[in-house]
């Protein structure tokens, strides 16, 4: 403890010689470098450890959490991130009259900046959050101010604001036990956001008074730091705070709602492809600066949309953006801290190169550029996004970055200096399912850091548990081929991070390779100048991080087709994973009256595949199961039972199943059986309700819509995701023509609006009238008309709608994902009901 005081009291005699104030506001609004008058961008993330549930869970599995947090730092910097935001549980860290208290919670914290500065990673605070630490557990009891009042009261109640005057004063002038600077002097703190997400009232006088108490509390001891308040809640009020003395207003977007439960299909990219602000010409608005404090299309799993984003933002003319929230390594594996959100290099390797495409997106592209609409910005600077193929691209001069497979090749080989990945690409073919990166030192030597494999094992958005893993880690040794003119077909490499000590020659540009760092070297280049301690930008070239691997049993994942056609062949593909790649996989499968074994091919690192002939797929039920060999031991799945489905005494009874049809039986789109898949939402009003009712007749089931709109302009929707009904059925879709809709009961609804929603994100639809019975509606009647946003996004001011471009593309069946019906335009206040029994295609 004394050995501490003395290395701070050292450490801010010399802070005084550091430029505390290193970024202002010019009178544009401009956020600018003191030093250079540079305007800057920033892009990172939220990240929690010292806090709450993340604490917790370091304690409770007993990890250490300056080590985590040092690891998620590196990963930080790999990912090319500048910029960090929290915010902090107050509660924690405070009493009730708002006393800062010095616990470990704060060192965790402290520590955490200190190693972001490491990293040259810029810092946003935001000090105040307003609730208690339990989520997703209960809150604890904790002597914070946050535990007497609500967030309501917070801005009105005369103590609660005098608790956070004094609380906002002592934590701007806290002194950082590890780099010795005061919050509020330290030169990689841009500023202060007030408090998350606030509750004001609608007194204009009064909420401009409080935010302007809020800002003198933490100027009062000389801090000249930015500050901030949130704009995008109470934005009916937005006036008082631009009169408040703010420097800018903070702002979120989470565009495809949050908490769905499960993984979102479909093309957002429509969604993502405007943020326009409705207040941006109110009184003092462009002379302010413009931050996004949290943003995340959460619940998806794939990674074509941060750069598409990035894009809007840039157009938007925002200059800080921080997704929420990045999750520490040490718990991923289980997605227990916002089960809606889900971002790490590890456990989602693919969604964090597009977070790092991201953000090269927030550094070259400029302020207020504007790359047109969807579909036409898919593809703008040196970047590329695409939905059909999952991909975001990167492909500059000097850098080529991939988050998925890609056939493109880089514009400029002698320039490319920086490549990073997941997959194949023109530069490097690869089976393994981790991140890699590939950085260049110097003619004819590079850096090569291959992350371990990772594979989701089930929904990582349905709801989690710390008992329970959504992914897996693997270590395994994967031939990866490099294909560089700089390196040629024979360099050598060699091991570089601790206990690597794998070297070797490749061959035909080909070499082994498990997680690790090594350095590789053209033949008849001699290295003198690089090893492990060499530094690259703000890394050591021997730094690693990486979890052990954590699946240490044989287990399948795999996902059936929902209906398949009869008397046509059926490819089953699965992942097999385990602690080692095994010997042989069978699939059996059966009907009532027969049973077969087929064996299943490796088909990449995890991958097994077979296909099950056409004399066997008789319409019915398909009842298959899985059977993993390995040194005369045997595993069945979906039972996840040891021994073989055809062993006497094997008592596991689960089994995928295939409904197989004949291929002149029209398609399934809808019906009650399909009522948990189905989606209501309702625009502008209130009340949605969605149920399940029984029809006149026994096994007749009906599904229910209704709201209740209290002013016209309102929708209301019934989506499915479809899809997956197709996928099987693809030459009954060649054949279909027409759309049938089998309806029951209406309230207050003359008409109805029915069609498809396409992998472009277009609608396609006809207005029909809203009657019981059976409507038939030829695919040549639909037309092209505006997209329902759906979920909507956060905030609520962002559009509804998406509008597509006056193009001249005709229907398409073959390119269905969503099946929607619609009220239309509410035309009057007042109850509207529609009931749904099915819909099929024929």
């Amino acid at each position: 403890m004394i050995y501490k005081k003395i290395l701070q009291i050292f450490l801010l005699f010399f802070s005084s010689f550091v430029c505390a104030q290193s970024y202002y506001l010019d009178k544009s609004g401009v956020i600018r470098e003191t030093k250079s008058k540079k305007e800057v961008s920033f892009w990172g993330v939220n990240y929690t450890l010292p806090f709450a549930h993340a604490y917790r869970m370091c304690k409770r599995l007993g990890v250490d959490p300056k080590e985590a947090i040092e690891q998620d730092v590196y990963h930080f910097a790999r990912l090319g991130f500048n910029a960090y935001r929290i915010h902090i549980w107050d509660v924690e860290i405070s009493d009730r009259k708002g006393n800062l208290i010095e616990n470990e919670h704060l060192d965790l914290l402290d520590y955490l900046i200190c190693k972001l500065k490491e990293r040259n990673i810029k810092i946003v605070y935001t000090p105040m959050a307003y609730w208690g630490n339990g989520y997703p557990e209960k809150d604890e009891k904790l002597p914070g101010f946050s535990s007497f009042w609500n967030k309501a009261e917070m801005s009105q109640s005369e103590e609660a604001i005098k608790a956070q005057e004094n609380y906002l004063s002592q934590f701007v002038s806290h002194v950082n036990a590890y780099t010795g600077l005061k919050i509020q002097d330290d030169p990689d703190v841009v500023g202060f956001e007030i408090n998350n997400e606030p509750v004001n009232p609608l007194d204009p006088s009064h909420t401009t008074a409080y935010v302007k108490r809020m800002v003198a509390a933490i100027r009062n001891k000389g801090c000249k730091k930015l500050v901030f308040y949130n704009v995008s809640h109470n934005f009916s009020n937005t006036q008082a705070f631009y009169d408040a003395g703010i420097d800018g207003g903070t702002f979120q977007w989470y565009p495809t709602g949050l908490v769905a439960g499960h993984s979102r299909k479909g093309n957002f990219l429509p969604t993502v492809d405007a943020y326009p602000i409705p207040f941006n010409n109110i009184n003092g608005f462009s002379n302010k600066a413009k931050v996004v404090y949290e943003f995340d299309p959460a619940d998806i799993t794939d990674s074509y949309l941060y750069p598409a984003i990035a894009r809007t933002f840039r157009k938007t003319g925002f200059q800080w953006v921080t997704q929420f929230a990045y999750d520490p390594t040490f718990m991923a594996w289980a997605n227990t801290e916002y089960q809606t959100h889900y971002l790490n290099l590890v456990y989602t390797p693919q969604k964090a190169i597009s977070m790092k495409i991201a953000s090269e997106v927030m550094k070259e592209i400029p302020r207020n550029t504007d790359f047109g609409s969807y579909p036409t910005d898919t593809i703008f600077g040196h970047f590329k996004v695409s939905y059909d193929n999952k991909l975001s691209l990167l492909n500059s001069g000097e850098k080529f970055f991939y988050s998925n497979h890609t056939s493109a090749f880089p514009v400029n080989e002698e320039l490319l200096r920086e490549v990073a990945g997941f997959g194949n690409s023109s530069i490097i073919t690869y089976p393994g399912t981790g991140a890699y990166f590939l950085d260049k030192l110097s003619d004819g030597v590079w850096r090569l850091e291959v992350m371990p494999d990772q594979v989701w094992i089930k929904d990582p958005f349905c709801k989690t548990s710390i008992k329970e893993k959504v992914a897996s880690v693997l270590w395994n040794q994967w031939p990866m081929q490099i294909k560089l003119s700089d390196l040629g077909h024979d360099f050598g490499f060699w091991g570089l991070n601790e206990g690597n000590a794998r070297t070797g020659i490749s061959n035909n540009g080909t070499i082994q390779v498990s997680p690790g760092v090594y350095l590789l070297t053209r033949k008849g280049i001699k290295n003198n100048k690089w090893n492990a301690n060499s530094k690259l930008g703000c890394i050591r070239l021997g730094e690693f991080a990486a979890p052990d691997a954590n699946q240490k049993e044989f287990m399948v994942v795999h996902h059936p087709q929902e209906v398949v056609t009869s008397q046509k062949d059926y490819t089953v593909s699965v992942k097999v994973i385990g602690p080692e790649i095994p010997d042989s996989v069978f699939l059996l499968g059966y009907y009532e009256d027969f049973t077969f074994s087929i064996p299943m091919k490796t088909a990449g690192s995890y991958d097994f595949q077979t296909t099950i002939p056409a004399e066997k797929m008789k319409e019915g039920l398909l009842n298959y199961a899985i059977v993993v060999y390995k040194n005369q031991h045997s595993d069945t799945f979906p039972s996840c039972k040891e021994g073989d489905l055809r062993d006497w005494d094997f008592t596991g009874a689960s089994m995928w199943s295939v409904r197989v049809e004949d291929t002149h039986k029209y398609i399934t789109l809808y019906s009650g059986q399909f009522y948990d898949e189905a989606e209501s939402f309702v625009i502008q009003g209130d009340k949605c309700k969605k149920e399940i009712l029984w029809g006149e007749y026994p096994g007749i089931l009906y599904t229910s819509v209704s709201a209740a709109f209290e002013t016209s302009g309102g929708d209301l929707l019934l989506r499915h995701y479809v899809k997956p009904k197709l996928a099987g059925r693809k030459d009954k879709l060649e054949l279909s023509k027409h759309l049938y809709v089998k309806l029951n009961e209406m309230v207050g609804i003359d008409s109805l609006s029915v069609g498809f929603i396409t992998k472009d994100g277009f609608t396609y639809k006809k207005k029909i009238a809203a009657k019981k019975g059976i409507v038939v509606i030829p695919f040549v009647d639909l037309q092209l008309e505006r997209t329902a946003l759906l979920p909507q996004a956060y905030p609520a001011f962002l559009p509804a709608y998406f509008y597509p471009p006056k193009i001249e593309k005709a229907f398409d069946v073959n390119e269905v994902e969503f099946w929607e019906i619609s009220t239309g335009i509410i035309r009057s206040p007042g109850c509207y009901k529609f009931e749904v029994e099915s819909a099929w295609l024929q």
